[in-house]
């Protein structure tokens, strides 16, 4: 698999939050939905969490870079998703989709467009 989870969290954060089942789904020539779900693992509600995507040059998103998911109380889970285009010739193909809250510390996953 081309993805990668980096995940930057201390033991006494009551409030964790983590990203699992990345996919990337091609749509038609150079169009691809990247998602994945987000998921809080914590023993407490998480609030204001938004999930952002960075993009390197030669992509390119349709929409917003950041989607603000609200409040997920412990165990709940939520789906995130961006429309990438991957431009011409184009060999720098990673991507990055991180998730934070007003409390734990971010994560972040690195996926790199076939």
């Amino acid at each position: 698999e081309n993805m990668h989870i980096i995940e930057l969290f201390s033991d006494d954060v009551q409030s964790r939050l983590n990203i699992f089942n990345p996919r990337i789904v091609h749509k038609r020539n150079n169009m691809y939905t990247v998602s994945a779900t987000v998921r809080n693992v914590g023993r407490q509600a998480s609030g204001d969490i938004a999930a952002s995507i960075y993009i390197n040059t030669g992509l390119t998103i349709s929409g917003d870079d950041i989607i603000n998911l609200g409040n997920l109380q412990p165990g709940q889970q939520t789906e995130i998703s961006w429309d990438v285009e991957k431009l011409e010739n184009n060999e720098n193909t990673e991507l990055w989709i991180s998730v934070k809250d007003n409390i734990s510390p971010p994560v972040a996953i690195l996926i790199e467009l076939p």
